[in-house]
């Protein structure tokens, strides 16, 4: 039968894995905006001699830039994965050299409630994270789209299109 203890480690172990999990999938979705991102600022460079005097597409290429930046700032945030080794060889009372007489060195009573704590922060340090990220992908798909719009009326305003149809309509 399993403890209260027992359940809520599984339970933070859980949620441990679950947010580098979401964090996972925010970075691979971050990291194909930043290919897209990459590829239409390649597209716009393509035509960069004919429209580099529009201020249209100066600004297309800094929100580019920028997109790019806070996508890889999306992507930057590493989750934590746990205790230090050292850290828990302390817990388990397995430190070598340590004297018998020094009390204060070694795991008191007190030691699950301290790895629980420890772990606890480990869980709410990895929200937080995942809080930024998201913030960052976010604002990333803004500046995207604003890039990517600014891009295609900088190429669209290079184009005469006719607004009356000449001849007759057949």
């Amino acid at each position: 039968m399993t403890t209260l203890a027992d359940r809520l480690f599984v339970e933070l172990d859980r949620q441990l894995a679950e947010v580098r999990t979401i964090a996972d999938g925010l970075a691979a979705r971050s990291g194909i905006l930043v290919s897209a991102n990459a590829l239409a600022a390649g597209l716009l460079g393509t035509r960069f001699d004919e429209l580099a005097q529009l201020p249209l597409t100066v600004v297309s290429l800094v929100l580019f830039g920028l997109g790019a930046t806070f996508g890889f700032a999306a992507i930057a945030p590493s989750m934590y994965v746990g205790m230090s080794i050292s850290r828990l060889t302390y817990w388990l009372g397995t430190i070598p050299n340590v004297p018998a007489s020094d009390a204060s060195d070694t795991p008191t009573g007190n030691s699950t409630l301290e790895f629980f704590t420890e772990k606890l922060i480990f869980v709410k340090r990895n929200h937080s994270l995942l809080h930024l990220a998201r913030v960052f992908f976010y604002i990333q798909g803004v500046l995207v789209v604003a890039a990517v719009s600014a891009a295609f009326l900088a190429l669209t305003s290079q184009i005469d299109f006719p607004l009356v149809v000449e001849g007759p309509l057949q």
